[in-house]
Order: C-alpha cells, then structure tokens, then sequence
C-alpha cells in the first residue's frame, strides 16, 4: 500500500467511529428520546398557559399542601426521625375530604412537596404541584418504556406508546398536570413493579421458584395495597398470572394431580402471605393514627370494588357495557379504553390461533403481551362491574398505559401498515384537545395561578394552611373568596366533561359573575370587605380572561360598574403582590368599606347652575381633610335586597339613635364622609356621573323605593350604593360647621343643631340640591321626614365580636315593621 493510501486509510479511521462508539450510538433510542422530551415540553406549555381550565378544581390538589405548610420550619428527615412529628405530619397528609383507602401515597406526596419546598425553596403553590405531577408523570412514561423495551416489543411498539401517552385524552392528561397526590404515583409504581418483575412475567417458573414468587408477591402486594388500595388489582393479577404459567408448565411436565397441588400452593401463599403482610403493617402506630384498620375490607379502595360486586346482583355486568358509566358526552375520553379492551381481545385470539397452528412470532406470542390482554380484561371486568355509586373514575386511570400497550402492539401484527391506522386515528382524535389547550400567548397564567387557598378558604381553621407559607398567604379570606369564583365556574366540569380555554371565554361570564354573587357560598357582602373581594375576582379574570382577552373582561365590567375599579386592580396585580406586602386595610365591620383618608376637592364647582340651592342647600367646591373611616355599603340597614325604612328622623330621634350606637361600634356619618362616599376622591355631582344626570341608574321614587342594591348602576366611584334615593343624616362635625360657616349657609335659622341632612334625590323639587352635594337642615320642633335616610359609620379597627353580635341583636328590633322608632325602643311607631 502507497503512503498515499495509507494516509487516507489512517485519516478515515480516525474519523470513523470506533465499534464502541458506534454500538452506543445505535443503541440509543433517539427518536424515543424525542418523543419523551415533546412530552415534557407540551405538558408543560399546557401548565403554563391553560392548564388548570381543563376540569374542576379537585379538593386533591390541595391536600399535600395543606399538610405541609406547619412543617416547613423543618427538615424533611426531622419531620420522620421524629415520633411526635412524623404522627402529625401522617395525620395532616391524611385529614379529610380524604380517608384511608389512599392515605400512604397521600403522605408520599406531602413528603415530594416538603422536599422541593423546604430542601429546593420552590414556593408552596400550585405550579410547584403541576411541575412534581409532570416530573411523576414524565418518571411514568419512562419506566412505561422501559419495561416494553425489556419485554421484546421492540422500539417500534414503544414509539407508538409513546405517541399514546403524549396524545392522551383529557382525563389522563389531567392526571400528569393536576398533583392529585394518589393517581400519578399508582401509574409510576405499577410501571416500576412491572419492568422489576418482566423477567417472571414472561417465562414460567420452576414449582420451588413458584412458590417463592407467590410469598414475594403477596408480601410486595400488602404494601402496595396499603399504599393505595387500587393496587390490589395489578397485585392480584400478577399472582394469578405467575400461577397460570407455572401450572401449565407444570401440567404438561408432571401430571395434574401436581400441577393442580402447586396450583394450590400458591393460592394459599399468595393470599396468606397478603393478609397477613397486611395486618402487620397496619399494627404500627403511624399507620393506625392515620386510620387503617386491620380489618382490609374496612379501610381499602377495593372494599369499595367488592362491596360494589356484591351489591350490583343481577346487573353485575352492566357497568362492563357502553352506555353507563363508560358512555361519556364524547368518544374522545373513553375511545382509547374500548380500543385497548378490543385489541386485548384480538391478541389473545391471534395468540391462541398461532399456539395451537404452531407459528408466528409477532406481538401476540409475546408473553407480556397475553399478560397485559389478561390484565385489561381483568380490570375491565372488576372495575366495570361496580355500580357507579360505588366506585370513582379514578379507578380507570390505572388501565390508560395498559390500553396504550395493547394498541401499540397490536398494530405491529401481521399487515402493520394496514394496523397503523388504528392508532394513527386515535392519535389524531386527540390532537385537537390538546391543540385546544395549547395557548402559548398566555404562558404566564400558570405562574399566576394558586389553587392552594380555593378549596377550603371558609375553614382555614380546620383545612386551611397557614397564611405565612403560601404564595396567597398573605391575602384577606375575601381577597380568597373572589378568587374562589374560578372554583364555582368549573362545577359544572367533570372528570368527563371540560372546557377549554376557548369554551371559557365564549361563556356568558356576566350571568355567572351574577349568579356567583347571590349564591356563591360565603359571598355575603354584609360580612365581608367588598373591595378585597372584587379584587380577588378581577385576579381570577386574569387568569380567565389573560390580557389577549382583555377587551372581553371589558365589557364584563361594564355589568358590575360597582365592582369595577377594585377588578382592575385585582386584573393588574402579579403574582409577587400575591404576598400582600403592603400595609392591610384596616378592618371594617361586616357590611362596610374601608374609605383611605386624605384630603379631597368636594363640593360643587358650578355655582351659577345652582344658584337657587346656594349658598344654603349647596356644599359648594372646597378641601376636605378625611381620616380613615368605614361606612355601611347600602343605605340603614345596611344589606342588600332589604327594605327601605318606613318613617324617618327628627332631631330628637337622630341623637337617640347615635347614643345607642356608641356601645355598639357604630355612629352617624359626618358631612365630609358622606360627600366623599357619594361623589369619590374625583367629586362627581351624580354617584355614577361626573356632571349630568343619567337618566333610569338610581330610583326616582323616594317615598316608596324598591328594594336596596335594586339598581346597580346606582353606585358611586368608590362602591357605595343607592346615594340620591334619599337623602342621609349626617352629624355636623366641627370640619363640617366651618365648611358651611364659611360658605355663607350659617344664615339658616337654628343653625346651631348637632345634625343635618346631606346629599339630594332624584326629583329636582326639593329643598336642597338634587346632587350629591345638597344639604338642609331641620328644626327641633319640625317632624320626622321619609325621605331623609340614613347612613352608618364606623371607625376603622374599633369593633370587637361581641359589639358585632349585640348590634345584630340590637338590629333584629327594626325588621318586623321597618320602623326606627321600633328599633329605638320607643312606642310612638306601634
């Protein structure tokens, strides 16, 4: 060979790969690889964008986080060295809505999250959960892969259950983004156990080596099965699938008569071995305070399967039929389930056929394969014959992978491009949910979201988590409470029916919002801080309707004009404001707002319009210094949808009132503090317009007025509601005497009274000015008027409970006749 062919020869060794290299290489399942990172990446834009639209919220999301929030001053290891506080930390993983069917998984999710929360420093809130559930989920599909792989089905079955599972239906892909805490970890640890057990699962055992696996895997079946009780079902099938193999071997090497005592050898092991493993582990004092019972039937996912059976009677099979519980309002949920039930049928057949011809060697003569068929049609069976009222659809997500399998491998059979299409078009019918949930405009509305305080926010003593540890820790319970409308949105939502993020915007969002305010649970805005509320809901419809959408959150408010400034600010806030770092409001008695104090530009500026009203009816234009103060939303008494009063006050009656309001928390208005709440820091002549009169937004009849709260749009800027109906009594403070002292009003005779009537009403033949700038005064010997209202105010911070309950009592005395003079004591109102 010349030097120049060896130069080349030596060069192309060099650049080629050695054998080494080149076997890795080819080994590598890349485009598997690919398929498994396109899943990550799709899960998690769906995480990011829209994720949590896709079913109702699940109280099971919320339970790790419940527990772990009073441990993270610890360490995880401390939590479980620890006797004391391993009980604790078990027994708040494992508090109600939850029982102990799935309790020990529970804990494992409580103990994932204090780990990424307290060891990581991820925050405690919902995305850290949606990120763990893809991390499980993606764990999942991985050890799902492998155990093909290990099994014989080669990369092509593996790609396509890969593509399966990438292109699951909405129920499954709930499972991989919602931290259910129970659900995803049954899918990973049935994947684990099959891949650790593949070498059993294909070649029959020995009769000593058989009964070995029957005590292993009613041992390994008892601490799965207290772990969750679902899995009593791949543990049951897994003994009873290595007795059939070692029996028929057993049948055709050594008679009947053995195979048939091997047969029941392992039977009694397996079962033996189960309960009694199962007894044992639930004799320890952990395992006890979380409530299992020895007893299995007592406290197991699969006593529920049994007593279902049992209860079903003649009817045992009707819930194995299209039409009940599997019959949903679309195929694209249950489609992959009936497809893998018909290819489990069809490998087992193809199976028998090429057994008993002596040929082939596709999937179906794959041991692994005939286990999976016989493991779908088990579950199907058991599952399915559970009437619905004993049974939850969690039960099926086991059988997902299982179906993916068997559709996979069957379309691998003999005539694979004629096969491919069955799982080609069930890819295709999932792609445009997924498509659908895809919204990579809004990639933030994940991180702003926070289920953590949804749930439970009307018990947090009971099931809620402590306010310093989570993203919305810091947030008031009304502040919760208006984000809680996403909750109420979604109730109509099932494990089976979803909206997407399209859907949810083309819903009638103003009849919902409606609905949610007149009979959400716990909205009354008699006992909460409205402003806070509002505010929480227009960060819900940031999420709802994140600002590509804007324009239709828009047209939302426009409905609640009452609620719309506090929406907007709740709309703009980010999710580091979710801490409430900023000073809190001060606290107001229920049915109040919080006013800020300040100094304000109130009054009339127009003084040539109003001539006739000044300067005696008219507050005219001038600085206001205000203290912060509360002040009852709608005019006495105080709630919406009730009545107006149906007499007024004098002077003697008005005096009266407010002494008995002092023990009570409350008192009357000053005249700055009506004229701000009517007319807002931007001093409006009309309480929802800046300069004319809109005609139909308040009521024009004082004298007999519908009920308060009846028009909406009769609000001020600042959400109080039904100003110019009546006009209010108001205490003339020394600010307020000055005021009209100066302005030439203190030529009105007796001006020297403690109490005069602020603001107007609708109709223009009044006395004072028909704005929210009027003002008049009456004489101590001058009777009651009707159309004088009133209003209450409270300092900021002051009240205590008891003055609360002896107010409401004291309340209690005006409701049977709607007089004032019934509710002062006095008789001359009977």
């Amino acid at each position: 060979m010349g030097l120049r062919a060896l130069a080349v020869t030596e060069a192309t060794e060099e650049t080629r790969p050695t054998g080494a290299v080149r076997s890795f290489a080819d080994r590598v399942p890349w485009l598997l690889l690919t398929v498994v990172l396109l899943y990550v990446v799709e899960r998690l834009v769906i995480a990011l964008g829209s994720g949590h639209l896709m079913f109702h919220l699940d109280a099971g999301e919320y339970t790790p986080m419940r527990a772990v929030g009073p441990f993270l001053d610890r360490s995880l290891v401390t939590v479980l060295l620890d006797p004391s506080s391993r009980a604790e930390f078990f027994a708040a993983c494992t508090a109600p809505p939850h029982g102990p069917s799935i309790t020990p998984t529970l804990v494992v999710a409580g103990g994932l999250v204090h780990f990424v929360t307290q060891q990581l420093g991820a925050p405690l809130g919902s995305f850290t959960m949606r990120m763990l559930s893809l991390a499980i989920s993606s764990a999942a599909l991985v050890f799902w892969l492998a155990f093909l792989l290990r099994a014989g089905l080669g990369r092509s079955a593996s790609r396509r259950f890969a593509l399966l599972f990438l292109l699951a239906p909405p129920i499954f892909l709930k499972v991989t983004l919602i931290f259910w805490g129970s659900h995803e970890l049954v899918v990973l640890i049935v994947a684990v156990v099959f891949l650790l057990l593949t070498p059993w699962l294909s070649r029959p055992a020995t009769p000593g080596l058989a009964l070995v696996q029957s005590l292993c895997v009613g041992l390994g079946g008892a601490v799965l099965s207290v772990g969750h009780g679902i899995l009593v079902l791949p543990s049951a099938f897994v003994g009873l699938w290595l007795a059939m193999l070692a029996v028929s071997k057993c049948w055709r090497e050594r008679g009947r008569l053995y195979a048939l005592c091997l047969g029941l050898g392992m039977g009694s092991i397996g079962v033996a071995s189960f309960l009694l493993g199962f007894w044992a582990l639930v004799q320890l004092p952990t395992l006890q305070a979380m409530g299992l019972e020895p007893a299995f039937f007592a406290n197991n996912d699969f006593a529920a399967i049994a007593q279902g059976s049992v209860a079903a009677g003649e009817v045992l099979g009707s819930g194995m039929l299209p039409g009940d519980r599997f019959s949903s309002w679309a195929l694209i949920q249950e489609g992959p389930l009936w497809l893998g039930l018909l290819c489990a049928v069809l490998l087992l057949a193809e199976g028998l056929l090429a057994w008993l011809r002596g040929q082939g060697s596709g999937p179906a003569e794959n041991p692994v394969v005939s286990f999976l068929a016989g493991f779908m049609l088990f579950g199907w069976v058991v599952i399915g014959a559970v009437p619905e009222e004993f049974s939850e659809t969690r039960y099926l997500i086991l059988l997902y992978p299982v179906s993916f399998a068997l559709v996979a491998a069957w379309s691998l059979g003999r005539r694979p491009l004629l096969r491919l299409i069955l799982p080609a078009l069930l890819m295709a019918a999932q792609v445009p949910s997924h498509a659908a949930l895809i919204e990579p405009n809004q990639l933030d509305v994940g991180l702003r979201y926070d289920g953590t305080r949804l749930y439970f926010a009307l018990e947090d003593d009971d099931f809620g988590p402590p306010r310093s540890a989570t993203r919305l820790g810091g947030a008031s319970r009304d502040f919760s409470l208006g984000m809680r409308f996403i909750r109420e949105l979604h109730w109509n939502n099932s494990y089976w029916q979803w909206h997407s993020p399209a859907e949810v915007r083309a819903m009638p969002h103003e009849a919902l919002v409606d609905r949610y305010l007149g009979e959400g649970e716990g909205v009354d805005f008699a006992l909460m801080d409205v402003a806070e509320f509002a505010r929480g809901l227009g960060y819900a419809y940031r999420l709802l309707l994140p600002p590509p959408h804007r324009q239709r959150f828009e047209q939302l408010l426009e409905h609640h004009p009452d609620l719309a400034s506090w929406m907007r600010e709740g709309y703009e806030m980010g999710p580091e404001q979710l801490s409430w770092s900023r000073e809190r409001e001060p606290l107001c008695p229920p049915g109040m707002l919080y006013v800020d104090g300040g100094s304000f530009l109130l009054g009339e500026w127009d003084l040539e319009a109003y001539g006739p009203w000044s300067p005696d009816f008219v507050v005219q234009r001038a600085v206001v210094e205000l203290t912060p103060f509360c002040m009852d939303r709608f005019p006495f008494p105080g709630q919406r949808g009730a009545a107006w009063p149906r007499d007024g006050l004098d002077l003697a009656l008005i005096a009266e009132l407010e002494r008995q309001l002092a023990p009570l928390g409350r008192r009357i208005c000053t005249v700055g503090e009506l004229l701000l709440a009517a007319a807002g820091p931007s001093n409006q002549r009309y309480p929802s317009a800046a300069k004319l009169r809109p005609a139909g937004h308040c009521d024009a009849r004082d004298e007999d007025p519908a009920p308060l709260g009846s028009y909406p749009r009769c609000v001020s800027p600042l959400g109080f509601h039904d100003f110019l109906v009546r006009a209010s009594w108001a205490r003339l403070d020394e600010q307020g005497r000055a005021l009209l002292t100066a302005q030439g009003a203190h030529h009105q005779p007796g001006f020297a009274v403690d109490y005069l009537v602020v603001g107007g009403m609708m109709r223009e033949d009044s006395i004072q000015a028909p704005t929210n700038f009027g003002v008049h005064i009456h004489q101590p010997e001058e009777p009651a008027f009707v159309d004088d209202g009133l209003r209450l105010c409270a300092d900021p911070g002051t009240q205590n409970s008891e003055q609360q309950l002896r107010y409401e009592e004291w309340l209690s005395g005006y409701f049977e006749r709607r007089y004032f003079k019934d509710l002062l004591g006095l008789t001359q109102g009977r």
